[in-house]
């Protein structure tokens, strides 16, 4: 477990391990492990990055919302 700390917050970053399905090979299940990077803000889960390159981002998006075009198709 680490921190990642900004102007704003201290954040915890727990790594979780994950289990799912990768791939359908012949209408069976390929199951696979994939790390996941739980972002907790005073021991709340606030969100989560599955690439731990992305923490940055998905931080400075929670905290800016503004700066980043993320939207919906339904929008």
């Amino acid at each position: 477990m680490k921190t990642y700390t900004t102007d704003l917050a201290v954040y915890t970053i727990e790594p979780y391990t994950q289990r799912r399905v990768e791939e359908f090979v012949g209408n069976a299940p390929v199951w696979g492990e994939t790390t996941v990077y739980r972002i907790m803000k005073d021991g709340k889960l606030l969100s989560v990055a599955y690439d731990e390159a992305d923490i940055a981002m998905v931080i400075d998006c929670q905290e800016r919302p503004e700066r980043h075009n993320v939207g919906s198709r339904f929008d």
